[in-house]
């Protein structure tokens, strides 16, 4: 199997904190509920920013830490369950952020997995010669109404409180010119 490095990786999070306390305002609960059960004290919340800018924030830090040029990358795959639009994709608003007009775009959604199978994915392409630069985008922002409004019940509270939170993760990936038993 080819093998795969990593030339730059960053993360971007919101300034926004959300506190436990926030929640008792919609649901019935409270501080010390919430950190009995999850440990968690505070989130972040994207307010009025857009997924694709959450991940473009990264990107942009990703690609400077590799060294590459933005003409160099062959393919950007985001993995987002929270997009703005479905068409066009996250992917696309990323790379016409990024100035980055004539590489493959496009998005996956497959919730918390979503980011191996990109990464799996970026390995495939290279190996396969399709791509040598790639870039995996892995933005969410389930603070969004939409989201919250499928947690609305009782029933769903500590699934809320533990998924809403809003940020971003990027790799920078390229061939390693070697080969490896195995991806993982």
């Amino acid at each position: 199997m080819q093998g795969i490095k990593i030339l730059g990786i960053a993360s971007y999070i919101p300034e926004t904190v959300i506190t436990n306390e926030d929640f008792t305002s919609f649901i019935e609960t409270s501080d010390e509920w919430i950190t009995t059960r999850t440990g968690i004290k505070t989130r972040r919340c994207a307010m009025d920013m857009p997924t694709w800018k959450i991940g473009s924030n990264a990107a942009e830090k990703a690609i400077e830490q590799s060294g590459i040029s933005k003409d160099e990358i062959d393919l950007i795959i985001c993995t987002t369950v929270t997009p703005d639009t479905l068409i066009p994709s996250t992917a696309c608003y990323i790379q016409n952020e990024l100035g980055m007009a004539g590489c493959m775009a496009f998005d996956i959604n497959c919730a918390c997995s979503g980011f191996v199978y990109a990464v799996d994915m970026a390995q495939k392409y290279i190996a396969g010669g399709s791509a040598r630069n790639v870039l995996v985008v892995s933005s969410e922002e389930l603070s969004k109404a939409e989201a919250l409004e499928m947690f609305a019940n009782d029933e769903y509270k500590l699934d809320l409180i533990n998924g809403l939170d809003d940020g971003n993760i990027s790799i920078f990936l390229t061939d390693n010119d070697t080969k490896t038993e195995s991806f993982f």
